[in-house]
């Protein structure tokens, strides 16, 4: 069995907390020296010349379980054949055992106390943090056996974790669109399956400890973003959510959004966290505006985000643009341009509750709560009135506080 069952396995039926009254310090699960001298001494007893022998020892250190587990796993390189046999199938369940009962302390733990060697477990602490209701969500997305095998590509390899992180995107979108490559098959159809938040949440925290590392295509060559899956209901419902784990969650995305890289995805994204309304993802909407290589729609549109969630609060950043020539789209105004200066400035006025209008831009579709956070709606009609309106902003934007 695979360390990713392994884990699976064990953390399966913990859903409703530890099968008994488990202490939450990690530390009293470590095994008494006494113990583990006993199992080695067991182990030495597989190799025995009577069968009967290394029958019994293999019973007894099934008995043992968990506490034989470093024995067995030092057994691994014993010279002797019968020894590496005998003691990798008990390891399997001697592992599992182990596993089990630290977390068991896990969920013990319900404040956080202590630290607790789990796979995975580091990484997403640090990404979604340790609260009651964070632990709670990491107990659910390691519940699914594929989330607990990308806790386990985390610490494993780093070159082996984008691999691992593609081929799980892709795994979650096969589910939701199963008839995608059998559309012809005449075979018994498959039901589509939304992915969980918890599902979801695997797969953050393993792209947040690629940090910013890109994810590779599948075979095929066909590419399947996480930006993609979390256009599902699911994300959008505890996103929005005041449960538990939805602040754990907010959390989690924002560290992703973080660390991500990939301009295309950030434009896929900035839509939904202005749908949102997540604040955590203002970070990512400041680095996709201030970026030259990303493509000038994809700028306009993380400064309507920013000014939609974050408000006034985000001027620094439309300030910094003010002085962007770089064109979005022709305006309706020809042979004038549609800049982003201009976007920074109808998204300042915006964020401080005027209307663009007030500086001179126009609006190309009526103008309302739905609709005045699109940058590239409004335009200058001549370069006479481009000039008047940064003007008139500047005058504006030098005010004291009190007297704007």
């Amino acid at each position: 069995m695979t360390r990713a069952g392994l884990f699976a396995l064990a953390i399966g039926g913990l859903a409703g907390g530890p099968a008994f009254a488990a202490s939450p310090n990690p530390k009293d699960l470590e095994v008494p020296a006494a113990e583990t001298a006993k199992a080695e001494g067991l182990v030495r007893r597989l190799g025995s010349g009577v069968f009967r022998e290394r029958e019994a020892a293999t019973a007894e250190l099934a008995r043992m379980g968990r506490l034989a587990k470093v024995a067995l796993r030092a057994a691994g390189d014993d010279p002797d054949p019968e020894v590496r046999s005998r003691s990798q199938r008990l390891l399997s369940r001697a592992e599992a055992d182990d596993l089990q009962v630290r977390l068991d302390a896990f969920l013990a733990d319900a404040e956080g106390k202590f630290d607790h060697d789990l796979p995975g477990w580091a990484a997403y602490k640090a990404a979604a943090g340790a609260d009651g209701p964070a632990r709670e969500l990491f107990a659910e997305l390691a519940k699914d056996p594929q989330s607990a095998a990308l806790l386990l590509a985390v610490e494993g390899p780093p070159a082996d974790l984008p691999q691992a992180a593609a081929a799980r995107r892709f795994q979650i979108w096969m589910n939701m669109n199963p008839g995608v490559f059998n559309r012809f098959n005449r075979g018994t159809p498959v039901a589509p399956r939304t992915p969980t938040a918890a599902e979801i949440a695997g797969l953050l925290v393993a792209e947040v400890a690629l940090g910013g590392k890109p994810v590779p295509r599948n075979a095929g060559g066909m590419f399947v973003t996480t930006a993609q899956l979390l256009h599902t209901p699911v994300v959008g419902k505890t996103l929005r959510g005041t449960g538990p784990q939805a602040a754990a969650f907010r959390k989690l995305t924002g560290a992703w959004l973080d660390k991500l890289s990939d301009v295309n995805e950030l434009q896929q994204v900035s839509y939904l966290i202005g749908q949102w309304g997540l604040k955590e993802g203002l970070p990512a909407m400041r680095r996709a505006a201030a970026d030259p290589k990303a493509a000038a729609f994809v700028r306009a549109q993380a400064l309507g985000v920013l000014a939609k969630v974050g408000g006034a609060d985000e001027l620094p950043t439309f300030r910094t643009l003010l002085a962007d020539e770089t064109v979005i789209q022709p305006t309706r105004f020809p042979p004038m341009k549609l800049e982003l200066r201009d976007a920074a400035l109808a998204m300042a006025a915006v964020a401080t509750g005027q209307s663009p209008a007030t500086f001179g831009l126009e609006s190309q579709q009526p103008v309302n709560d739905n609709t005045k956070h699109n940058p590239w709606m409004y335009s200058f009609e001549s370069p006479e009135k481009r000039a008047a309106g940064f003007k008139k902003w500047a005058e504006y934007d030098a005010k004291p506080a009190e007297k704007k």
